[in-house]
């Protein structure tokens, strides 16, 4: 299924607008419902949501995890809300946190990996924690003209300085 995607990505756009657009898609703030179709388009989409359920599955399989229902349910997980807030870089810390769980109570990772690939799901949240300091108090002005601080609303663009405007 993740391979299927990926190449129907390569069909739906060029490679290099897929490259910049999953550039853009790992530099976007990841608010919770964040269309990648919108940031990236289709085919940067596809690849996204694609390579995130293939590099997991490979995972899977190299842990030698058995492939059932849970399996099946966590792929299409992955893979859904691969396509809005989740990312190559923002699913890492709750997978991390999962194996400190497991380290920590020496048990096997096996036990409790399926409930990190499901808490993945809220990885968009890491994005917020991560982006913070910026989205806390707003960002400056662009031009540095002045020294004003204002928020940025997510889904409006980038205000020009309010000394201008």
């Amino acid at each position: 299924m993740p391979v299927y995607f990926m190449i129907a990505g390569l069909f739906c756009q060029p490679v290099d607008e897929i490259f910049s657009g999953l550039i853009a898609i790992l530099r976007e703030p990841d608010f919770l419902i964040t269309d990648y179709f919108v940031v990236g388009g289709v085919g940067a989409a596809f690849f996204n949501a694609g390579t995130i359920t293939l590099i997991l599955l490979v995972f899977l399989y190299c842990i030698r995890m058995e492939f059932d229902g849970h399996t099946i349910t966590s792929c299409c997980l992955l893979f859904g809300f691969s396509l809005f807030g989740k990312n190559l870089l923002n699913i890492w810390a709750i997978l991390f946190g999962v194996f400190l769980y497991a380290r920590c109570h020496r048990v096997s990772i096996r036990n409790h990996l399926y409930v990190g690939l499901y808490g993945t799901s809220l990885s968009p949240i890491i994005t917020q924690v991560a982006d913070w300091p910026s989205s806390a108090g707003g960002q400056a002005c662009p031009e540095r003209c002045c020294g004003d601080l204002y928020r940025i609303c997510p889904s409006a663009p980038l205000r020009s300085c309010p000394r201008y405007s």
